[in-house]
């Protein structure tokens, strides 16, 4: 299973649900609405952060479970992933889009994962549709 994580909540969904997908996976949320009342009651800063650390443990969730291939969009959803789940060396691959490779990380405990960190406003319309055919 490939998933892509980017500011993503599943709805009525469990992570055994997830596993047994045999399809690509993407959720996105998007509710500017909701989004500035969470951080009108909380801040700013520690909403971002705790969707970010949420988003991490769902990555990490969906590894034991046996992903190896993810891609992660936000550059600092993409850094606490890369942080929960052990990374500290990737070997570089082929461009997605340019300024965004596919990697492999290298040495991690746990087995090493194909990886690819999407920040900012990086790779067009199609960038996940290539990530996912780059790693298969």
């Amino acid at each position: 299973m490939f998933l892509c994580l980017f500011y993503l909540f599943f709805k009525n969904q469990s992570l055994n649900e997830l596993k047994n997908l045999s399809h690509p996976y993407c959720a996105t949320q998007n509710r500017s609405l909701e989004v500035a009342a969470l951080q009108a009651r909380y801040g700013r800063e520690k909403s971002g952060h705790a969707i970010e650390h949420a988003l991490a443990e769902i990555a990490s969730g969906l590894v034991d479970f046996g992903v190896r291939r993810l891609a992660v969009a936000g550059g600092e959803t993409s850094g606490a992933a890369v942080d929960r789940l052990g990374v500290s060396a990737f070997r570089l691959g082929p461009e997605i889009a340019p300024g965004v490779p596919l990697m492999r990380t290298v040495g991690r405990k746990g087995g090493d994962l194909q990886m690819a960190l999407k920040s900012g406003n990086f790779g067009g319309r199609d960038f996940f549709t290539r990530a996912l055919s780059m790693t298969r």
